[in-house]
């Protein structure tokens, strides 16, 4: 069975690639992320992204289309000032967006996009400062505190120019805990700014 739908899926793709069209994309993403303790909000602060992958996107039927791509994420983080803690993420997302087009003509095109993301973390680092003198520096992954896989269900407005370039506005809305902790609960949410190439 898993063999005949392997079988299926593939020729789907080989039947719709003649109407695929493939993204290089970067841009910035500007992060709100929060941790609670209990029931009480314990903190939160604003994080940058910056990010930079390809995508393919697949026409399905009629205007709907399907995209899966990959990112590569550099998220950084600055908390106090005389005292600061410094945070550098870097990490791969893996979107699959479902997309509808409202609007589409050879020179112009603008689509809904909405699908989960899966998140992997390859390094997260804590560094302290003081005084302007590092300190510290902590490995987030090495005592398997927090989570390097997270879901998020992530939105989107693109509009595509005479089939070159997109301009595209989303917001990744996160669904994991990436705290282990049982009494922490902590969640990223990212509002993004991309640029894609088409080619």
């Amino acid at each position: 069975m898993r063999k005949i739908f392997a079988i299926a899926a593939v020729t789907i793709l080989f039947a719709v690639s003649t109407n695929a069209q493939t993204f290089f994309n970067f841009g910035y993403g500007l992060g709100s992320d929060k941790a609670t303790f209990g029931s009480l909000e314990a903190d939160k602060s604003n994080s940058n992204t910056l990010f930079a992958g390809i995508s393919r996107n697949f026409g399905i039927a009629g205007n709907f289309g399907i995209e899966p791509g990959v990112n590569y994420i550099f998220n950084f983080s600055k908390i106090g000032d005389e005292l600061c803690v410094k945070n550098q993420h870097h990490g791969l997302q893996v979107p699959v967006l479902l997309n509808y087009a409202f609007v589409s003509s050879s020179d112009f095109a603008l689509k809904l996009f909405a699908g989960p993301s899966v998140n992997f973390g390859l390094s997260d680092k804590s560094t302290t400062y003081v005084g302007g003198t590092k300190g510290l520096v902590i490995d987030n992954y090495a005592d398997d505190s927090y989570s390097r896989f997270g879901v998020s269900a992530s939105f989107g407005l693109g509009a595509e120019l005479c089939n070159t370039v997109r301009f595209k506005i989303g917001y990744d809305l996160g669904l994991s805990d990436l705290d282990k902790s049982d009494n922490i609960t902590y969640k990223q949410n990212l509002l993004t700014f991309s640029l894609g190439y088409i080619f």
